[in-house]
């Protein structure tokens, strides 16, 4: 075979087959680091025996010692692993802690997660109870505030929930009456004593005018006799 025409052969076989070969060796694209996390906290209905976001007064209305509990979800939503999350709740002063966690020394609720793989999640249950309080009536609805936080990374979730306080306490009724209605009749008494006294005065101013009448006649009588 001509020795120029194998060269010719080779060269036109090595147009196609170069770059088939050489795609073989590009690295794959890295994904870009990216690290994120999501704390959701909920309230247990105890209606609905569900855990909910928030609960409105016209949906539940806790009352005094009733138990109330949460749940706190951490999620891992990034690509990369995350460490060492600490996981605190603060408590509104309407709610006591029962179970759940560590107190701080801040008084806050305390939770932790060593290490959460990406898409990984880590739940947690928080056991708390209303707080009576004797001095205050009708309903409030407190928030409760939960917080997650590594390094640099932080996020936060709350949960409402309405208390009812002191259902069962009578309302002292209003002593107004007795405390406006002695002085109304005093002054009205009052009011009516110059015209009493007026009253009194003329009917003594009359029956003097009656006497002095009376000896009048009387002594005209004696002196026409006489």
């Amino acid at each position: 075979m001509n020795k120029s025409l194998i060269v010719a052969t080779l060269i036109i076989s090595s147009l196609f087959v170069a770059p088939s070969v050489l795609a073989q060796y590009v690295p794959p694209a890295q994904p870009t680091p990216n690290s994120k996390l999501l704390i959701n906290k909920k309230i247990f209905n105890p209606q609905s025996q569900q855990f909910v976001d928030n609960l409105t007064r016209d949906q539940f209305l806790f009352i005094p010692n009733q138990a109330v509990d949460f749940q706190l979800e951490v999620t891992n939503t990034g690509n990369q692993d995350l460490s060492n999350l600490e996981i605190t709740d603060k408590l509104p002063g309407e709610l006591a802690f029962v179970s759940g966690g560590s107190i701080n020394k801040g008084g806050q609720i305390h939770f932790s997660i060593n290490k959460l793989a990406p898409g990984q999640s880590q739940t947690f249950l928080l056991k708390t109870k209303v707080n009576v309080n004797q001095d205050m009536t009708g309903i409030v609805c407190p928030v409760n505030l939960a917080e997650v936080r590594t390094g640099s990374l932080l996020d936060q979730d709350t949960s409402t929930l309405c208390i009812q306080q002191n259902i069962n306490k009578q309302v002292p009724p209003v002593e107004q009456l007795p405390k406006t209605g002695l002085p109304l009749i005093a002054w009205s008494l009052v009011g009516f004593l110059p015209a009493g006294w007026g009253l009194r005065k003329l009917s003594r101013f009359n029956k003097d005018n009656a006497d002095s009448a009376l000896y009048t006649w009387q002594k005209r009588q004696f002196d026409k006799e006489s």
